[in-house]
Parts: structure tokens; sequence; C-alpha cells
């Protein structure tokens, strides 16, 4: 019998959306399975579950795809509690999630995953290339708020900026000016983000609120030699060329 790691195929006869299942070995907790069925909460949701060799489930993510829009959505991914302390730090069963996200995206032509990250998660998300995809008024200036408060010398110059973003919200501008402010917004968290993951002090630099988030595949493709380093790592069989 040839083993195919992963294996991608149709979730049900009837319905195209492709689906991942894969294994992965860990020391300590022995072949790991990762797959992806449908949801069964009336919304025509997909969950991605990895389970230990008795079929403990260790982890889960959430999703749908709407491949008319081709747009994957996002909406709770959660280690187990008993996985989540310092001690159990280094399964990455968070990675592996992501990974088979990162497979489903690509095989569904999938051109963005948006999330509503929580304000716990920003960080993780960032790491495999999400960026901040404000949207709202009021996630624009908690985020900037954010920034504010946190300081840091490493990014005085972003800082900087908040402050001179929310001076000229307080104002209260045109709508279309006030849209303008979302996207500057949103690059310089990306920026605030990606310097405070490079000094790895994300404890010190906490968010208020949650923060609308966003994955493309032209992003993944542009990072390419990264994911394929983490298929590598947990012997996936996956390439992104």
């Amino acid at each position: 019998m040839i083993k195919i790691n992963p294996l991608i195929k149709n979730i049900a006869p009837d319905d195209l959306r492709q689906v991942c299942s894969f294994t992965t070995r860990n020391d300590r907790l022995g072949e790991l399975t990762t797959s992806t069925r449908i949801y069964n909460d009336g919304f025509n949701r997909l969950i991605t579950e990895i389970r230990n060799p008795m079929g403990k489930r260790l982890g889960h993510e959430i999703f749908s795809i709407d491949k008319e829009h081709q747009t994957m959505y996002g909406f709770y991914i959660e280690v187990e509690p008993e996985y989540r302390s310092s001690y159990m730090k280094g399964y990455r069963f968070g990675e592996i999630m992501r990974l088979s996200s990162i497979i489903t995206m690509l095989e569904n032509n999938i051109r963005q995953f948006d999330i509503l990250s929580k304000n716990t998660a920003v960080y993780f998300h960032s790491r495999y290339k999400f960026i901040p995809n404000i949207i709202g008024f009021d996630d624009r200036n908690n985020m900037l708020k954010s920034i504010v408060q946190n300081g840091g010398d490493f990014v005085i110059d972003l800082t900087k900026r908040a402050i001179e973003l929310l001076e000229r919200i307080s104002k209260n501008p045109q709508a279309t000016e006030q849209r303008a402010m979302v996207g500057e917004t949103n690059t310089i968290a990306k920026d605030y983000i990606a310097r405070v993951l490079e000094k790895h002090e994300e404890k010190k630099h906490p968010f208020i609120g949650t923060v609308d988030m966003q994955l493309t595949a032209e992003n993944i493709t542009e990072n390419r030699d990264f994911f394929n380093t983490l298929f590598q790592r947990h012997g996936i069989d996956y390439l992104i060329k």
C-alpha cells in the first residue's frame, strides 16, 4: 500500500472543496493524524483536528471555504488546554494546523484567508505570514493606541506615526480620509509586529481588542522557502513551487 502524505481529496463525493490529511511524528506522543471533516454546525463549515494514536484530540481549527469568491474564513483555532503550558511547548500543534490550512488554500485556488485574531494570538498568526487587515475605525484606533501605549526605542518612529494619526483622527475628518487612515494603520501595524517579533518582545507589546488579519496566496508564494522548510520539518511531502 502506498502511503500518501498528505492525502488530498474532495470533502465529500458531491462537494468540490478539497481537503488534506497527513501524519506527523512526535517524539513523545507518537504518530499524530491531522485531518479535516465537515463541521456539523449547520453553517457548512469545516474542522481540522490533530489526534494522537488513541484518537484524543490535541487541537482544532474551524473555518469555511468560499470557492466562488476564492476566500477562506477562519473562525477559531485552539490547542487543547493541557498542551498550552510552558512544559508542553514545542509540540507545534498550531503550526501543524496552519500548514494544513495553507495546503487547503492552495489546493482550492484560494486568494486570501481572513481571520479575526484574538489579541493574544496576533503574533502567532504573524509568524505564519498573516498581516493586519483592519477594516473598522474602532479597531484602527485600538491598534494605534496599543502601539503608543507599549512604546519601545526600537519602534519610536512607528509610535510617532501612530500619535500623529490619532491626532488627525481626533479632528473627525471626512469618511474618505478616515478610510485612508485605516490603510495607513495597517502598514504601521505590519512593521510594528515585524520589529517586535525580531526582538522577541511579544509579551511587552500586547494589543487592545481583536485584530482582523489576512494571509494571501501571493504572500505564501513569496515565502515559499519558509513554508517548505516547515513542511520538511514535519515530514509532510508537500512543496510550494
